[in-house]
């Protein structure tokens, strides 16, 4: 059984992960910011999730990039620990490789879930 799930997403400047979190804050997010979804990210040129271990990240971002491979966008899933062990090109699969390739020949943008 697949569990779809639409999480929401908060803006955090940098001053706001350094020092004191006020009361109006949950989980160091201003409860009162405007949420972002997946959509919402996918247009933002670089985003980093930041969120305790557990709360879902990997999960989300390989089902991100699978959705997006499969809307034909390139798209790639990263693991860093994979990555720290070798090149960015002996971590994909033999198909992923052929998709990179082609991709760097190309215009079009790319998703990165590292």
């Amino acid at each position: 059984m697949t569990v779809t799930i639409q999480r929401k997403f908060q803006e955090i400047s940098e001053s706001q992960l350094s020092g004191e979190i006020p009361d109006e804050y949950d989980f160091g997010i201003p409860v009162a910011s405007v949420a972002l979804d997946w959509n919402d990210l996918k247009v933002i040129p670089l985003v980093v999730l930041v969120a305790p271990a557990g709360a879902g990240k990997t999960y989300e971002c390989r089902q991100q990039n699978d959705q997006l491979r499969q809307l034909g966008y390139s798209s790639f899933f990263i693991n860093l620990v994979d990555l720290s062990a070798g090149e960015l090109e002996e971590v994909f699969t033999s198909a992923e490789a052929d998709s990179f390739e082609h991709w760097k020949k190309s215009d079009d943008i790319a998703f990165f879930f590292l």
